[in-house]
């Protein structure tokens, strides 16, 4: 058991990644300079919802709630998560239901972030991928992004709720998929071998959406940072670690932003010239 409160609203995408949308953080982190903390960074995004450019802070963007969260309500629950999870007794103010467990999985997710952390920040301050170890790490975290966006799971779910299994079973799923050595490296190493191209812009040029991994058969273009884009070729295989290139041609790029545009859900993270635009052309 813990004593902890359970995390109600999860980052789905890291305050630590969001923050780089900030010019100034960004330019401070690629100097070694101190700042303030990752989640008190202030950014411009575009909230769909109330279709209105917003400023601030990373904390407030990029939100889930309950995702991680889920009651226990059977013995069979109990027995699934025996060992190695963390629970919480929940609260008489929930329901009234204190006979219940509740699982906070959001400890898990925010492990498994931090796991490619390091590899993430270097990409970002050298706008190069230092060798092949930080490459899978990046792959590692594509793939979490990919598996954890609302929109994924929500479906995922939808299909479990369908043959009548628990959300427990999803979360559960996820871990997995992390903690199975054999299944990470399936998913991790057929995308370590694809051919990498890392764009790396003078201008901070590239937004964040909401669904940051953006997929489309077999192609995939990742805004890792305001000034780098880093695009894999799914249908290339390379020993190389990835080719660099200081322009974007000019219908990538806008390959790139109608893919933006197509993929996003509720919320994106730029500049405010780009995101005045998107409010125009997307319809929701």
């Amino acid at each position: 058991m813990s004593d902890k409160n359970p995390v109600e609203n999860n980052h789905f995408i890291p305050c630590y990644w969001t923050a780089y949308w900030n010019d100034d953080y960004l330019t401070a982190k690629r100097n070694n300079q101190k700042t303030k903390p990752a989640r008190q960074i202030n950014i411009s995004y575009l909230n769909l919802k109330v279709k209105k450019v917003l400023k601030g802070k990373t904390e407030k963007v990029f939100l889930d709630k309950y995702r991680g969260l889920t009651f226990l309500e059977t013995k069979s629950d109990l027995e699934k998560i025996k060992d190695n999870m963390v629970i919480h007794q929940e609260e008489n103010s929930l329901n009234n239901q204190s006979d219940l467990l509740l699982l906070d999985f959001e400890n898990h997710f925010t492990e498994y972030e931090n796991i490619s952390k390091p590899a993430l920040t270097r990409t970002i301050a050298n706008k190069r991928i230092k060798d092949i170890e930080d490459k899978t790490f990046l792959a590692q975290f594509f793939i979490l992004q990919s598996i954890r966006n609302p929109l994924i799971l929500n479906r995922r779910l939808k299909f479990l709720e369908k043959t009548e299994n628990p959300k427990l079973d999803l979360l559960l799923e996820i871990r997995d998929c992390f903690t199975n050595r054999k299944k990470l490296e399936n998913l991790i190493l057929p995308l370590v071998l694809c051919k990498w191209v890392v764009y790396q812009a003078k201008r901070n040029i590239f937004p964040m959406p909401d669904k940051p991994i953006l997929e489309s058969k077999n192609h995939i273009f990742v805004p890792l940072a305001p000034d780098i884009l880093i695009e894999i070729h799914l249908d290339k295989k390379t020993e190389e670690i990835a080719s660099y290139k200081k322009k974007v041609p000019f219908l990538k790029y806008l390959k790139f932003k109608n893919r933006v545009i197509k993929n996003v859900n509720n919320e994106i993270v730029g500049n405010t010239n780009f995101l005045m635009e998107c409010m125009k052309k997307i319809k929701k």
